[in-house]
């Protein structure tokens, strides 16, 4: 009778590589729900998901306006689903599209 060796595929083995960190370039729209702060937009991000961290930063190539309007908007997480994100905001509510970069992290 064989011993059975654990660890080694016996038949077919299936491995999935989950990359540490994906790099995703998105937009802060215009469009916020709420009367008053805290404000939320939800955006789009596929390959996010409930358990990742997710940071977010201006693109480089952003226009003086774009990043004054960033900066007014004071930002905070609102949290995150399977293939999204919300932003919240404290301040003033942009008029300008925001290029943003959502760094999806999973090996924290």
């Amino acid at each position: 009778m064989a011993e059975k060796v654990y660890g080694i595929c016996e038949n077919k083995c299936r491995m999935e590589v989950i990359p540490k960190s994906v790099l995703k370039q998105t937009t802060i729209g215009t469009t916020w729900t709420g009367g008053s702060a805290p404000y939320t937009q939800t955006i789009s991000i596929s390959d996010v998901t409930a358990d990742d961290v997710v940071e977010i930063a201006l693109q480089k190539d952003v226009s003086s306006a774009q990043v004054e309007a960033y900066n007014a908007l004071v930002l905070q997480d609102g949290g995150q689903a399977n293939g999204s994100i919300t932003l919240r905001a404290f301040g003033v509510i942009n008029t300008v599209n925001i290029p943003i970069q959502v760094i999806v992290r999973r090996e924290l």
